[in-house]
């Protein structure tokens, strides 16, 4: 399992999953593939996102499989 945790405090941008741009998305499936070449087997996987508005936010929004396991 990979785990992206984004936090952004001022709303003006957006909020925290704004952050995670297609392009952000990309590197990250990239830079997954390639650790999970140097596994063998390469074990199954997906990826998390865990989203904070705010430092003091005691309920963090996790999205499960958020953007599908590399191929």
């Amino acid at each position: 399992m990979f785990v992206e945790v984004r936090l952004r405090q001022n709303p003006r941008f957006g909020g925290a999953g704004a952050s995670i741009t297609a392009d952000k998305q990309r590197r990250l499936l990239h830079t997954a593939q390639h650790y999970l070449q140097r596994l063998a087997p390469p074990p199954p996987c997906r990826f998390d996102v865990v989203l904070l508005n705010s430092l003091g936010e005691d309920k963090p929004e996790w999205i499960r499989d958020a953007f599908g396991a590399p191929s």
